[in-house]
């Protein structure tokens, strides 16, 4: 009986499959409480804004954003500090630079003991929403957090949390990485069998073109 990623690809041949931009793989991430999102956005949020135009500084009486800018006006906001004057960091130095950072309760985020204590599940998780990989670089990450800001100017905890939310527990991972790889990292039988027991096992084979159910009788 062929194996499962064999018999995968086959069907995918047969259908005419076509090359998606991404492709999602089944990853176990931690699942995220509040306060695991809390313990990041109190890091990353400042009590200060600089809008859209340019001109306009906004603030608040508690950290409220996090800048969607590496540098405006004369405001160089907190989570630079983070990339250390690095054009790219790693995972291990970006939660480093995290955890460098003081916790202040944010303005309409729960207040929480346990978000005071950084939380690696958290830090991973927002270096993933960032736009995070291998590496994080400056650009990407400035990127992503104007994605992220409604106005241009900055993310609430609002958008942070509806982010973070979506983000579920999987990870996109571009298709290129496997053509990089040849067909042989498609047809490894230990990933795919080992990801029908994982969380989000349905949705990896729906996204790689898997047989559709068969008619109702």
């Amino acid at each position: 009986m062929p194996s499962l990623s064999k018999l995968l690809v086959t069907l995918a041949v047969a259908d005419g499959f076509q090359k998606p931009s991404s492709i999602r793989q089944a990853t176990k991430l931690s699942a995220l409480t509040t306060p695991d999102m809390v313990s990041i956005y109190g890091r990353l949020s400042e009590s200060t804004c600089v809008a859209e135009d340019g001109e306009t500084t906004q603030t608040a009486k508690k950290p409220k954003w996090i800048p969607a800018y590496s540098f405006r006006k004369d405001h160089v906001p907190t989570w630079m500090e983070v990339f250390a004057g690095k054009e790219s960091i790693s995972l291990a130095e970006f939660e480093e630079g995290l955890q460098a950072l003081p916790f202040a309760d944010p303005w309409h985020s729960p207040k929480s003991e346990a978000a005071q204590t950084y939380s690696q599940a958290g830090g991973r998780a927002v270096f993933a929403l960032l736009g995070g990989e291998d590496s994080l670089s400056l650009d990407t990450c400035e990127e992503k957090l104007m994605e992220l800001a409604p106005e241009n100017d900055g993310v609430t905890w609002q958008d942070f949390q509806i982010a973070l939310v979506e983000l579920g527990q999987t990870r996109s991972r571009d298709w290129d990485a496997f053509v990089d790889g040849g067909w042989e990292d498609l047809l490894e039988d230990d990933d795919w069998e080992a990801s029908k027991d994982d969380e989000g096992a349905n949705q990896l084979m729906t996204d790689v073109g898997a047989a559709p159910p068969p008619p109702p009788p």
